[in-house]
């Protein structure tokens, strides 16, 4: 619990099978060290017919699904694999949250690779509310009705 809301490691989440029928993330998936790990698990949580609604930066211009930035050892040490490690703003650190993925366009593919998930990947632009640019994508994760 921090300041009185529940918090998940999003790769061993502590939720039942099937207990959501949508779950919502904003810019969370580049600073998880094993992506693969966590939409199993979201998948995992999400009843069938549910969605996972997310946001994190996509560069288009870099053509593999995804580059490591930071690793986590298997003693649980983080080995930084750049010189200069990138840190986001973070409301509860003040040292922020490591970025630990760099995806790229094709990470729809990756995603569908790691789960069964139907994969969306739609660019949000519109002008009139200010929403313009890069890194304006959402992607929608559908877990089928049925798994056959």
């Amino acid at each position: 619990m921090i300041r009185g809301f529940r918090n998940e490691d999003i790769e061993a989440q502590t939720f039942g099978d099937a207990s959501f029928d949508s779950v919502l993330s904003q810019d969370v998936m580049e600073h998880v060290f094993e992506p693969a790990t966590a939409y199993r698990e979201i998948f995992r949580t999400l009843r069938p017919g549910g969605a996972y609604i997310h946001t994190f930066p996509i560069t288009k211009s870099q053509v593999v699904a995804m580059i490591d930035l930071s690793v986590r050892d298997p003693d649980g040490t983080v080995r930084h694999l750049i010189d200069s490690p990138q840190y986001h703003g973070n409301p509860v650190s003040k040292l922020g949250s490591l970025v630990t993925k760099s995806y790229g366009y094709d990470i729809g593919q990756k995603i569908a690779e790691w789960t069964p998930f139907d994969v969306e990947i739609t660019r949000y632009w519109d002008r009139n509310v200010g929403i313009i640019g890069s890194f304006t994508e959402v992607v929608v994760c559908r877990k089928p009705m049925r798994s056959d």
